[in-house]
Parts: structure tokens; sequence; C-alpha cells
């Protein structure tokens, strides 16, 4: 994640991805953007994908 993380800082997307962090820091279940819930071994997590 840490790897990820300093990519993103570098990158154009660096302000969509820091509102994005604070919106699922106060509440990790809020939509837009969706979420889903994983299957299998990754059962409990959840996944969002960021695009732009």
């Amino acid at each position: 994640m840490k790897k990820d993380f300093k990519k993103i800082i570098k990158s154009n997307h660096k302000e969509l991805c820091l509102q994005f962090l604070d919106l699922i820091a106060q509440n990790p279940f809020q939509t837009p953007p969706p979420y889903k819930k994983l299957l299998g071994v990754h059962l409990g997590i959840y996944s969002r994908r960021i695009t732009t």
C-alpha cells in the first residue's frame, strides 16, 4: 500500500484520491462510489474501483 500511495501522490489524480480516502474514512459504506463484497478467500472484505 505504501508503494501505491507514493504513486498516487506523484500522479495527476492526487486530489481525487485524497478526497476519496477522506470520504471513506468518514463513512466507509457511503455511495457513490459503489462498493461490493468480495467472495471466497476474501470473504468479509469490500472492494471499490477508483475511476476518473
